[in-house]
């Protein structure tokens, strides 16, 4: 059920990066560039983990994984300039200080390299889970394929930073969007995301994140293409 489950998340993740293409060709607004970077293989992450089960333990199965883990690393930063770049298409007067936007960019910079420090220090080892195979930094006791191989890997110093910055971004600036524009999506996808990744992996492993990130992805880019249209003399 849960390999099902993967195959439709991955179907539906795969959905709402064609829409964002086609708004960026219809618009031609650098936003949906930014939103569409972290969703660009989210689509793949899940496809692998549903074929993981099929394909087995070995080097194919890990060598598919790293795209994954690269992509999440490199591209998910952009989320944070995409949150500024949300609040100036919404034409709050704040956002639209260079500076203001600037220490988005020096957030995005840091987390970038914290992805690239992450990146350095880690190695892939195989995790079962309801049916599931796939290939994790830290094995936890309860997805160990075998009694032996739990607590292999390198387990996490402390909470995901970017992650968590990009969601309460997400979250803020669509609490503002819902109070001082009437437009509540962009806080509702952040809500989702923000309460289904507090849920610890042990539970379900990465599948009830991989159900939220194409939900809050389609909340920004519907709350993109919503405040475009209403200032179609943006100039971003």
């Amino acid at each position: 059920m849960m390999t099902i489950a993967y195959f439709v998340i991955s179907i539906l993740a795969f959905a709402v990066l064609l829409y964002g293409i086609k708004l960026y060709r219809l618009k031609k607004d650098v936003v949906f560039l930014l939103i569409l970077a972290p969703l660009c293989l989210l689509w793949y992450d899940s496809l692998i983990i549903g074929l993981g089960s099929f394909i087995g333990e070995g080097q194919l199965l890990k060598s598919l994984s790293w795209p994954r883990y690269i992509a999440h690393e490199l591209l998910l930063p952009f989320w944070i300039i995409a949150a500024g770049a949300l609040a100036r298409r919404a034409n709050f007067g704040w956002a639209k200080n260079k500076w203001v936007m600037s220490i988005f960019c020096i957030m995005a910079s840091f987390g970038l390299l914290l992805g690239i420090k992450e990146l350095i220090h880690i190695d892939l080892f195989p995790a079962c889970l309801g049916g599931t195979t796939r290939y994790v930094t830290f094995v936890s006791e309860l997805q160990a394929c075998r009694p032996e191989m739990a607590g292999l890997g390198h387990a996490p110093a402390g909470p995901p930073i970017v992650p968590i910055l990009a969601t309460v971004l997400f979250l803020l600036i669509g609490l503002i969007m819902w109070v001082k524009r009437k437009w509540p999506w962009l806080f509702l996808g952040a809500l989702v995301m923000f309460v289904m990744a507090a849920i610890p992996q042990s539970v379900a492993g990465p599948l009830l994140s991989n159900i939220a990130e194409p939900l809050i992805g389609l909340s920004a880019l519907i709350s993109a293409r919503f405040f475009i249209d209403s200032s179609p003399t943006y100039q971003g």
